[in-house]
């Protein structure tokens, strides 16, 4: 029998209405207004940067925020579908700071265009401002509603766990667990990224043009093969060839920080951009690149030992709970 998907889809979308509380909903929907006032503002801020500032550093910042603040809306729907008080925590410290590198930005571009006149200047400014005290204002209401989302989390954990508190706390590593893999995915290849755009050398050479995508696609592949064969069925193989990949990007990392202090970012050849007319800010993305990779180290240590906590609760029954659905996501948007 053939089913039309003009009554799937409305089914599908009450299905996920009905999951969730309304609180839950305005609070998926105050991300997805924060999610795009941030391509707004970002949007703008390239815009800008195109036609007056002409900052390298700025626009390769800038489309990287654009990268980081994609799975953010995922994240959110995922934390309150999944009831993953950890994931929510995420989230919460993503947006403030986030929130508040769009506070320094502004103050800073216009301090930085008090001498710049004219229409696209002055637009920049007004639609700076005027997303900045949005976003804070949404950000303020995402911590407020935080509160009564977090606290409608439980049921979920009750009817897979039950209110054994051993199964509650091995259930809660994985949670953390699978709240530092989705972290560090996103870091990890956005400084990964940053190290292509800001590479010391004039020209990419041919290792580095081979292994860093490869490095990319290892990472961006590895953790859902970790969490749907290591993690949930349990295959010691598999969790500790994922926790032994995961010492080979913080030596990476490693390196680069160190050759940060020698390195002098030049404009690689092929960006197809005018290094007589483009500048970079040679302090500030050093700054930047070594704050992002410091973090990026603390939080791929923090997964390599709740890896290890993991794989050692490997055979006491959390395998029967991830047995009859493997995505908390799918599993809500398709219940009956």
């Amino acid at each position: 029998m053939m089913y039309s998907t003009s009554t799937y889809r409305p089914s599908l979308f009450k299905r996920l209405l009905s999951s969730t509380s309304i609180t839950c909903c305005v609070f998926i929907l105050i991300a997805f207004f924060f999610v795009l006032l941030t391509y707004i503002s970002a949007i703008s801020n390239i815009v800008h940067n195109v036609l007056a500032v002409h900052s390298y550093s700025s626009l390769i910042f800038t489309c990287m925020s654009l990268v980081a603040v994609i799975p953010l809306f995922v994240f959110v729907v995922n934390a309150v579908l999944a009831e993953n008080e950890f994931q929510l925590r995420l989230v919460l410290f993503i947006s403030v700071l986030m929130c508040t590198i769009s506070v320094v930005s502004v103050f800073q571009s216009l301090f930085r265009d008090r001498s710049m006149s004219g229409t696209e200047s002055l637009v920049h400014r007004i639609v700076m401002l005027t997303t900045c005290v949005v976003g804070v204002i949404l950000v303020i209401l995402f911590l407020v509603l935080s509160i009564p989302v977090s606290r409608s989390f439980g049921w979920k954990m009750f009817q897979r766990v039950g209110t054994r508190p051993d199964q509650i706390r091995r259930y809660k590593i994985y949670l953390w667990w699978d709240t530092l893999a989705r972290g560090d995915l996103i870091l990890v290849t956005i400084v990964l990224l940053l190290s292509v755009f800001f590479n010391g050398l004039k020209t990419l050479s041919y290792p580095a043009l081979i292994l860093l995508p490869m490095l990319i696609l290892a990472t961006i592949v590895a953790y859902p093969i970790a969490k749907h064969l290591g993690a949930h069925r349990e295959m010691s193989l598999v969790q500790l060839a994922y926790i032994g990949f995961s010492l080979l990007v913080p030596a990476y990392l490693t390196f680069k920080m160190i050759m940060m202090v020698s390195e002098k970012y030049q404009i690689p050849s092929w960006v197809p951009l005018d290094e007589h007319e483009w500048s970079i800010d040679t302090n500030f993305t050093v700054i930047v690149m070594t704050m992002t990779v410091i973090f990026a180290l603390l939080l791929r240590a923090a997964l390599i030992i709740f890896s290890i906590l993991v794989w050692m609760n490997f055979g006491q029954g959390l395998r029967s709970i991830f047995h009859k659905d493997d995505d908390f996501v799918f599993s809500t948007l398709l219940k009956r």
